[in-house]
């Protein structure tokens, strides 16, 4: 019968007392694998358990199976050390999301490249439809709840739409005032609104979801909201591809495709083993590894001397141009994070305020810098800002020193 075990009476039933004489190394207890070192892409078994019954070995149970299929686990009569399961708690949970991220992924990248191309797909415009609403819908259950600030909610009833000032009217479906139902606000027209969330998904802002479009609101929109402003196939295509894609890349058993416009990829185990693979989109064969990138000195010093630092999400290294604040984003997996503290944020505006409260928004004399060049070399400061991927914003005014 299955059956979980404390540590104390697993001890006591099998004369543990330690890790070693817990697990063992004698070839009765089989090998047991680190749960950082599972290839979570192979079902072959990785690990051999205590059978309840009779004391014998059971080698069909394989840590795939533990973490993923509880049945198979029921249905084999294995003893699971109640430690051992704990520790797999948190990697089951993040695994079965990631396998269905790579579902996801799969279906929404193949589709939006089809539509992107103007290629033939085997999915009718319904039945595209109907795919990225329901993928959308179930991505929105993992985005973080913001709760509405009670100094913007908003109960009034607006006249006109806060941004083309057309008077609101019930005939006319594009001149509606749309009602946000998590922070109640309204005061803009379903026509500005559908402009607002392509401008968004177009420039890549949708990550982690799109925001209520009132001012200094960051509640976001709910997927009904998002579905009702009649935006394109390609358009939710789009943001659930850009969507999945960061959250793959934070993941650190995930290998981007090697295919010079391929954007998919590999879970692979954390050993430093290379196999072969084939990219299940555009079918590029190659050697799939995660084995440890050999390092040059000067990019070694420049680690050492700060100037290359790494995202604190997925580890990909960053350097940041003198004269920008410590807040920046992840050019591979999308999050933001400060320069100093390694804290991540969800956007840009929450990070900078816990920063300023802190006092890490910059390095010593690096705003002061930022002011003098806007002064004195404006074609430079818009380059600096370019360069970072920043829009110069003549009417953006530069917070204080912290």
């Amino acid at each position: 019968a299955y059956q979980i075990m404390s540590d104390a009476e697993f001890d006591e039933e099998f004369g543990g007392g330690d890790d070693e004489a817990d697990w063992g190394d004698d070839g009765d207890w089989g090998e047991l694998v680190d749960a950082d070192e599972v290839d979570m892409t192979s079902s072959a078994p990785v690990a051999k358990l205590q059978k309840v019954t009779d004391g014998s070995v059971d080698g069909g149970v394989s840590l795939i199976d533990i973490i993923l299929n509880d049945e198979k686990i029921k249905a084999s009569g294995v003893t699971v050390n109640k430690g051992f399961t704990e520790d797999l708690f948190e990697l089951r949970q993040e695994e079965e999301l990631n396998l269905k991220f790579i579902g996801f992924y799969r279906r929404v990248y193949s589709t939006h490249q089809k539509l992107e191309n103007g290629w033939e797909s085997p999915l009718s415009k319904d039945e595209q439809y109907q795919e990225i609403t329901q993928i959308l819908t179930e991505l929105f259950k993992d985005v973080p709840i913001v709760e509405p600030d009670a100094e913007t909610a908003q109960n009034r009833e607006e006249k006109q739409c806060e941004v083309c000032y057309s008077e609101f009217t019930d005939s006319d479906p594009n001149l509606q005032n749309v009602r946000f139902e998590k922070c109640s606000h309204c005061g803009i027209c379903r026509l500005c609104f559908r402009k607002y969330c392509e401008i968004r998904i177009r420039d890549g802002e949708s990550i982690p979801w799109i925001p209520c479009p009132m001012e200094d609101c960051d509640v976001y929109i709910t997927p009904n909201e998002l579905f009702s402003c009649d935006l394109s196939c390609q358009e939710l295509y789009q943001m659930g591809r850009l969507y999945l894609q960061k959250h793959l890349a934070r993941q650190r058993l995930w290998l981007e495709c090697v295919g010079e416009k391929c954007l998919f990829g590999f879970f692979v185990g954390s050993k430093a083993e290379t196999k072969t693979a084939r990219c299940e989109l555009c079918g590029l064969e190659q050697e799939v590894s995660k084995k440890k990138v050999v390092l040059d000195e000067d990019f070694i010093k420049l680690v050492k001397e700060g100037k290359i630092r790494y995202c604190p999400r997925c580890e990909h290294p960053a350097m940041k141009d003198f004269g920008l604040c410590n807040v920046m984003e992840c050019g591979k997996c999308g999050v933001w994070w400060n320069w100093r503290t390694r804290e991540t944020g969800r956007n840009s505006k929450d990070l900078k305020s816990q920063a300023r409260m802190n006092r890490t928004l910059w390095e010593p004399a690096e705003l002061v810098y930022q002011q003098k060049l806007q002064r004195e070399d404006l074609p430079a400061f818009i380059a600096l800002l370019k360069r970072n991927g920043i829009k110069y914003d003549p009417n953006y005014q530069r917070g204080s020193w912290s």
